[in-house]
């Protein structure tokens, strides 16, 4: 029972559509963002957060609405 109620949350995740604030305007995110801060308690980031550097986030709106991004850490 318990594996059919996962799975019914992930389908629902993964089905979820998520709607922008009223007037966001995806294209004026393009571009580079450095990356200088996280908020989260997940236990990886709290086991390694020291070792964690600032980061670089490539955004690229596509025609279809979608969003590409790529990611990179800086050394």
């Amino acid at each position: 029972m318990l594996r059919f109620v996962a799975f019914l949350l992930c389908a629902t995740a993964a089905c979820a559509v998520i709607m922008p604030k009223i007037g966001f305007k995806l294209d004026e995110i393009k571009g580079k963002w450095y990356l200088i801060g996280f908020a989260t308690d997940a236990s990886w980031f709290v086991n390694h957060k020291d070792r964690v550097k600032m980061g670089l986030a490539l955004l690229e709106p596509k025609s279809d609405g979608d969003l590409d991004v790529a990611y990179t850490k800086l050394e």
